[in-house]
């Protein structure tokens, strides 16, 4: 309660800026922000269309215009309003005509400036019955959030049936579910509390949005550790005996339904199998995971949107009227310190001769002359591979041959930004996830004493993410099976997806790894059969395994009801890794490998004996002749 006060009274607000240094399309924004602040903000798209056969050049449509222009300019953040030119933004069939709207810097794209400008637009528009109005551009890329659905309701639904059946008790049932809406919205509160902490991100991967949600994330399970070590003892102090069903059975009873020996005749099986159920399933994970080598990173643009959605029409009006082309303009942004009026006439013209720009409007200058700005419309969709080769085109042989070599120049926008953070991920991802694995293997060869035990754990976890990736492939980029969750059309694979959900995945597959594992170790200090010992392990973890998967893939199967595609390929990535990881990975290649491997799983070098112990279960604590046992097992 104390953490939710102080965020009443000194926490910040949620924003969707999307600040990444270094980038050159940020630089493109530095610039404008800095010398030519009417163009250097976020910027929408508004077009109209006519109906009836009436054109826009009637003289009801040019008063229309001329009232939406003045409408436009009133509200309040608006710094520029260019109304449709003809031979610029009217089309040759003159019937569809595309305003822009740019915002003052100092404005971070909001829900509410949607509605504002939406609100202002169709008020004017309702007074002339041939007109159409639809909106779109950046800053419906940047604020538009989808709606919490149905699909969030029945993953709740889904985790609070899964609880009562594992545990048997509404009590029982209630209080894991009442924690975790505790912990959330305490954890809400601290990250509004600490916006400010994006700045990480300079220092980290690069990418600050991908800090704040990593920062997000990190509150979120830590108030959890802390809620499950203080306030749930609590809790079950209280609830007593009421935790349990109404008949509490013994263990007798509990081995007589087969509840234990059903797993235990499982492993029994794998073990029996062994390589037989190793070499299948590594070829299944393989056969899964090989669509990535074609894997594309990009952003889905508004043309991936709903069809009834105002910016998915906006999209389809400007493509049918200009040219796909006109969904993606470039802001070519040059520092004017220097530079004459005939050099910027050079480089639009330079611009214009290129074969993939459709149309470049005429320089535009500061005020003060120190920065300029030209519009360049592509003949390609943003998505499109050509309209990056134009990019780089332009920051090089375009730039190089209309500009001297000291003039600053960068290209802008919503589709130069995305494939710029889409190149920034493509080429750290690699280093992120050595990292990752790196710990990863430090830790668990300290938790658990072995060389092997964590080399494994960290080639299967990659497997079950790598099938998750390559699901996302199969249907996000090739379309397979895209009708079954909703989607219209294929689309790239969002460039921060991968890596946020390689950092999600390789934890929980690491917490299953250690809560197994651990459940292993135990017995085979204990008996030192290996074989024996790996069938106790999933006996005694794989239903509370399955029990916590079946919650989180229900609720990330919630995510693909949305009928935004970003949360569609998160939800659809995040809940096949995870079937993969608890029923594949887990109770199938991780006993197999661990009965071929035998009494190897615990080899441990004795020069490495020096390194600190991760006692995490005890293990310190246990009766001398146990504790000699372990250390036996690390010769």
């Amino acid at each position: 309660m104390t953490l939710i006060g102080l965020n009443g009274a000194i926490g910040g607000e949620m924003t969707n800026g999307f600040v990444v240094p270094g980038l050159d399309s940020q630089e493109a924004y530095d610039l404008l922000s800095e010398r030519f602040p009417a163009e250097g903000g976020i910027s929408a798209q508004v077009v109209v269309e006519t109906q009836d056969g009436a054109l826009l050049t009637d003289a009801p449509q040019r008063a229309t215009i001329s009232d939406l222009t003045t409408a436009f300019r009133s509200i309040e953040g608006v710094e520029v309003v260019v109304p449709p030119l003809q031979g610029q933004t009217i089309s040759q069939s003159g019937t569809i005509g595309l305003f822009r709207v740019a915002y003052h810097p100092d404005y971070i794209p909001s829900l509410s400036m949607i509605e504002t400008l939406e609100e202002t637009g169709r008020r004017v528009i309702g007074l002339n019955p041939v007109l159409r109005i639809e909106f779109g551009g950046d800053l419906f890329n940047a604020a538009d959030q989808p709606e919490t659905g149905l699909g969030e309701v029945l993953g709740l639904i889904s985790a609070v049936i899964v609880l009562l059946l594992a545990f048997g008790s509404v009590v029982a049932m209630g209080l894991p579910i009442g924690l975790a809406l505790f912990g959330l919205a305490l954890g809400i509160g601290g990250v509004i509390g600490l916006v400010v902490i994006a700045i990480l991100g300079l220092a980290m991967a690069g990418l600050p949005f991908m800090t704040a949600a990593a920062v997000a994330v990190s509150i979120v399970v830590g108030l959890m550790v802390v809620a499950s070590i203080t306030i749930l003892p609590a809790l079950l102090g209280w609830a007593g005996h009421r935790v349990n069903p109404k008949r509490r059975r013994v263990p007798s009873e509990i081995r007589a339904t087969g509840e234990v020996g059903r797993w235990q005749r499982w492993g029994d099986h794998v073990a029996k199998y062994a390589w037989p159920y190793m070499l299948s399933t590594l070829a299944l994970l393989i056969a899964l995971t090989a669509p990535v080598l074609d894997l594309k990173l990009g952003f889905p643009d508004q043309g991936n949107q709903p069809e009834q959605s105002t910016s998915r029409q906006a999209y389809d009006l400007l493509a049918q009227g200009f040219g796909p082309g006109f969904n993606g303009p470039l802001l070519v942004a040059v520092d004017t310190t220097d530079v004459s009026q005939g050099e910027l006439l050079s480089l639009a013209n330079a611009l214009q001769q290129d074969p993939g720009v459709s149309f470049v409007q005429p320089p535009e200058r500061s005020p003060v002359g120190e920065a300029a700005t030209i519009l360049v419309f592509p003949t390609s969709a943003p998505q499109d591979p050509l309209t990056v080769d134009l990019i780089d085109r332009i920051r090089g042989p375009i730039f190089s041959s209309a500009l001297n070599s000291e003039t600053k120049a960068h290209v802008g926008g919503a589709t130069a930004s995305f494939a710029d953070v889409s190149e920034r991920v493509q080429n750290r991802l690699p280093i992120f996830i050595a990292a990752v694995i790196a710990l990863s293997f430090i830790l668990l060869m300290l938790v658990f004493r072995s060389i092997l035990v964590p080399i494994k754990a960290a080639l299967l976890n990659l497997l079950s993410i790598g099938a998750a990736y390559g699901v996302l492939v199969m249907v996000f980029q090739w379309g397979w099976g895209r009708g079954l969750i909703g989607l219209e059309e294929s689309v790239p694979i969002v460039s921060f997806i991968p890596m946020f959900m390689f950092a999600v995945l390789f934890g929980l597959s690491m917490d299953y790894e250690v809560f197994l594992l651990s459940r292993v170790k135990e017995e085979y200090l204990v008996s030192r059969d290996n074989a024996q010992s790996v069938i106790f392990g999933i006996s005694n973890t794989a239903r509370v395994i399955t029990s916590a998967a079946l919650i989180m893939i229900s609720v990330f199967l919630g995510f693909v009801a949305n009928p935004d595609p970003i949360l569609k390929m998160m939800g659809l990535g995040l809940a096949t890794a995870i079937f993969v990881d608890a029923t594949i990975v887990r109770v199938v290649l991780v006993p197999a490998s661990m009965k071929l491997l035998g009494d190897a799983n615990w080899w441990f070098p004795k020069r490495l004996n020096w390194l600190p112990r991760l006692d995490i279960d005890g293990e310190e604590s246990l009766p001398p002749r146990e504790l000699a046992l372990s250390s036996e097992a690390a010769d």
